[in-house]
């Protein structure tokens, strides 16, 4: 193992996980970073011998030797299995520099979940740190699939959060490769099968460049990349505040889309940005974002909202008998009293209880009453007026009385002895 004593050597291990990246190097006073230097790829079929990161070295350093060390299908659970007994022997023997292990796209290949994936990584990160080597992260958040690349970056954003943690720095070497409008491996770069492109001005030669350059930098000059996120309203993430990320770091950011405050809705109508982040935006949720600035903020913007989904019903309203502002369907009636949500509204009954409905009746004239009585439900809230007509062939309503609501039945004795008659009720929302 390297220690203090052995020529001043400051030994960094950078994991490279089908989409993450450690490797290691050593810094000696008299010599650049990456001159004579060993370099060990272990991992799956990604660093196989036709790997796209063996060119990282040529022409870049003096005297430097690369050793492929790669098995096909290998998950981060066979690199811990293998670690103390074959890997960490082989990094000694071999005088290791820096070593990149590529491992981790295989795990999600298998099914394994997103949450025991990072578990394998911060055991592979507590046992590579507990050996002596300090450690660096680079990411990639791309895969030619897009419901793979969504469980990827999930997957970078939980290792993001050991790596701030335990103090290892992450920086995206996808970045060079990537169409921001899209999220994916730009085509020129893209063999489509999570491998990129070799030759000449391929996608093997953007990475090479990109990371011998941070090799040659030795990884000492990246500082923190720090962005303040402010929103009015809901939940964001990640949360309002000022937070502290590791220069060349890929991060989503998201609000609630809508968001109730003490009654009140509101939507989040995008974002405006300063920095790293895009100037604004008109979506809850960002691409992820590369961080090269310094200093960035982000802010989500809102406006209020009386019905989102624009169905005529009131988000309040909605939020009250459904828990969501676009938790109800107006023209269902989920209660099954024969009025849709809708109708409910309008007349101010419960539309999630089959008792709470308008009713109307008409008592006809009697021997004791020689008047029809219209007899309707009321709520407060509502004014109704009682209309009439004569013949259904008659074009308009004639109004007979209007009725505020008072939660109590109305009763409206007509007093026109019209052999026939025909009623409605119009109900009108009153603040």
């Amino acid at each position: 193992m390297p220690n203090d004593s052995e020529e001043n050597a400051l030994v960094k291990l950078i994991l490279l996980s089908g989409l993450i990246l450690f490797s290691t190097f050593s810094v000696f006073a008299d010599q650049q970073p990456g001159d004579n230097c060993v370099f060990v790829v272990l991992g799956d079929s990604i660093s196989s011998e036709q790997s796209e990161w063996g060119g990282i070295s040529a022409g870049r350093f003096t005297n430097s030797t690369w050793h492929l060390k790669a098995s096909g299908g290998y998950k981060t659970t066979d690199i811990l299995a293998e670690l103390d007994t074959r890997l960490i022997p082989y990094l000694d023997t071999n005088k290791t520099n820096r070593a990149f292990l590529l491992v981790g796209i295989n795990d999600i290949f298998a099914g394994r979940t997103v949450e025991d994936t990072v578990s394998s990584y911060t055991n592979l990160a507590h046992a590579i740190i507990t050996n002596g080597f300090d450690l660096t992260c680079l990411t990639m958040y791309s895969w030619p699939s897009p419901s793979l690349t969504e469980k990827i970056q999930d997957l970078n954003d939980g290792i993001q959060g050991h790596a701030s943690e335990f103090g290892y720095a992450i920086v995206d070497i996808w970045a060079p490769l990537l169409d921001y409008d899209t999220g994916l491996l730009k085509a020129i770069y893209n063999l489509g099968d999570g491998h990129i492109t070799k030759g000449p001005s391929s996608g093997s030669e953007v990475i090479a460049d990109y990371v011998g350059a941070h090799i040659q930098s030795g990884f000492e000059d990246t500082e923190a990349a720090v962005i303040t996120v402010g929103s009015g309203h809901g939940t964001t993430a990640p949360s309002t505040g000022t937070h502290a990320y590791i220069m060349g770091s890929m991060v989503s950011f998201s609000a609630d889309s809508v968001a109730n405050d003490n009654g009140t809705n509101w939507t989040c109508i995008g974002w405006t940005g300063t920095g790293s982040p895009p100037s604004n935006g008109n979506e809850n949720i960002t691409a992820h974002i590369l961080l090269t600035n310094l200093t960035s903020s982000i802010t989500w913007n809102w406006q209020l909202s009386a019905d989102l989904d624009l169905d005529g019903l009131p988000d309040t309203w909605e939020y009250q008998y459904f828990g969501h502002a676009t938790g109800a369907i107006a023209s269902v009636d989920n209660d099954g009293d024969r009025y849709s949500n809708r109708d409910e509204y309008e007349f101010g009954t419960v539309p999630t209880n089959r008792a709470s409905h308008f009713q109307l009746s008409v008592i006809p004239p009697s021997v004791s009453n020689l008047y029809s009585t219209v007899r309707f439900s009321t709520v407060t809230g509502r004014g109704y007026a009682l209309q009439y007509r004569d013949s259904l062939l008659e074009d308009s309503w004639q109004t007979m009385t209007n009725t505020p609501g008072t939660g109590n039945w109305a009763n409206i004795m007509d007093p026109n002895l019209t052999p026939r008659r025909y009623y409605r009720i119009t109900v009108e929302i009153q603040n």
